[in-house]
């Protein structure tokens, strides 16, 4: 989860806690203190004028890859390039994609769990129809193989 959400109020407003760029926090402390409100609500209003321009880029497929790479690239890479300096630039990057898309495939699995479970399917046959569509699917790509070396995400 890149976000964690608590309520905060009975009126449900949320709190995100996550960390951010030294550059846009004091860009909002100062535009606070110009204002003469709280940080708070800039930080709110330069999130909502920016979730309006994600929503307006997710309608483009095009545009949505390219957000994408840009979220990807300046902001979720970006953050754990500056925190774990333990490794180059090269391997924090494979890492962070690593993790990326262990978290994509998390998100799926807790989707379907959640389909399971609403829906009252034994697990057993949720299994055996996984693997089934996945036989299936080595067929199609000419890929016969078991277990090719990779992980449980499928890279090598």
């Amino acid at each position: 989860m890149l976000f964690k959400k608590k309520n905060t109020r009975k009126d449900k407003r949320k709190v995100y806690g996550f960390l951010c760029d030294p550059g846009i926090s004091n860009g909002v402390t100062a535009a606070a203190g110009k204002l003469g409100l709280p940080d708070y609500a800039i930080g709110e209003h330069s999130l909502d004028l920016g979730l309006r321009q994600v929503m307006s880029d997710l309608q483009d497929e095009e545009t949505k890859l390219d957000l994408e790479e840009h979220l990807i690239e300046n902001h979720f890479l970006k953050a754990f390039l500056h925190v774990d300096n333990r490794y180059d630039n090269e391997t924090a990057i494979r890492i962070r994609k690593w993790q990326l898309r262990r978290w994509e495939f998390d998100k799926v699995a807790h989707r379907l769990v959640g389909m399971v479970v609403k829906e009252g399917i034994p697990p057993e046959l949720i299994i055996k129809t996984v693997s089934l569509l996945i036989k299936e699917a080595r067929k199609a790509t000419g890929s016969h193989e078991q277990n090719r070396g990779g992980n449980d995400y499928g890279e090598q």
